[in-house]
This record gives structure tokens, C-alpha cells and sequence, in this order.
């Protein structure tokens, strides 16, 4: 498995070098309850909500066999999402499975973004990310 942000259609893109061991997509409907006189509480369908994920693991601040990417220092990584947040542009975030298939391919926006540095000084995070619709004209 993969995982990628990027930004502006790719003007820098950016590989997770650590994977999480586990994430899950959330995903909602906007319905909504009506209490009734005659038929109790009611159920209206309403439209789709807003998919979120949040990505919880570490960027290495030194090299490890297992990472997927080694471009980048964990510092440097923090630095492009504080930029990337500065900016405030939506992002894309796409995973792929082992196989190389398309499994997530979203346009997102920052909801949090949370780091720390442990012991041996890698930077642990947490990534909030929230659909982002672009709106038609």
C-alpha cells in the first residue's frame, strides 16, 4: 500500500514513508428525524455528507529500511504540510493497494494537523483530512 498527498494538480507531491497500520474512512449521510403527531418520528433521507480520514503514524527524521520514501526528512515533511496549510488550497490524497490499484483518490482539506517527536526523535503525527467539493458554476 501507498499513500500520497499532493497539491495544486501536482505541483508537489509528497509519498507517506511510514504507513499506518490501520485507517479508516468515515463517511455519513445528512438525514435528518421529524417527530410527527400521528406517526411518531420520521426519517427523511438526506444528501451525502463529507467523507474524513486521519492518518496516524510517524515521518522519520533517519533512515529506515522499511520506509517507502527517503526523500524527505520528517522536519521537512512537517514544514510542507504547515505550507501546504498556509496556503489554504484543497489537497489530493490517493492510496493504493499492494497491487498498485486506485483504492482512495479525494480531494481534501486540513482539518488538523498535530505533531510531536519521540525519543529517538522521529516526528509522530496525527492527519485530519476531510472531503473537500469542489463547487460547480
Amino acid at each position: 500500500m501507498d499513500i500520497f498527498l499532493s497539491i495544486n494538480n501536482r505541483e508537489q507531491v509528497i509519498q507517506l514513508p511510514i504507513i499506518p497500520e490501520e485507517f479508516q474512512v468515515e463517511f455519513s449521510n445528512n438525514n435528518e428525524t421529524f417527530t410527527t403527531i400521528s406517526q411518531g418520528d420520521l426519517n427523511l433521507i438526506g444528501n451525502k455528507g463529507l467523507k474524513t480520514l486521519t492518518i496516524e503514524t510517524f515521518f522519520p527524521n533517519k533512515e529506515y529500511e522499511f520506509a517507502k520514501s527517503k526523500k524527505m526528512t520528517g522536519d521537512e515533511f512537517v514544514e510542507s504540510i504547515l505550507n501546504w496549510i498556509d496556503r489554504k488550497v484543497p489537497i489530493r490524497i490517493v492510496i493504493t493497494s499492494k497491487e498498485g490499484k486506485e483504492v482512495i483518490n479525494l480531494p481534501v482539506t486540513i482539518d488538523s494537523f498535530n505533531y510531536g517527536y519521540d525519543r529517538v526523535g522521529d516526528v509522530k503525527y496525527s492527519l485530519a483530512l476531510r472531503e473537500f467539493r469542489f463547487v460547480g458554476v
